[in-house]
């Protein structure tokens, strides 16, 4: 369907919040831009416009299979 697509900037694997994140979690970056197109694309599935969602930090880790991960995107205001 034309609307299973998301927009990714060109610029997203450089940006400062991805290396944070590997920093923090001591992951790839190429891994940290992954695990954020996993929750883009699952809250766009269970969203409508990004809107209505009720998530936990543990429902996060647990959908990247990374723990901690939920707390890196708020540390680096995510």
């Amino acid at each position: 369907m034309a609307g299973d697509w998301i927009k990714v900037q060109h610029t997203l694997p450089d940006k400062e919040e991805v290396n944070m994140i590997a920093v923090r979690l001591g992951i790839d970056h190429d891994a940290v831009v992954g695990k954020l197109l996993r929750v883009w694309i699952w809250a766009d599935l269970n969203s409508v416009n990004g809107n209505g969602l009720r998530v936990t930090e543990s429902f996060l880790d647990r959908l990247t299979n990374c723990p901690g991960f939920a707390l890196s995107l708020i540390e680096c205001g995510w």
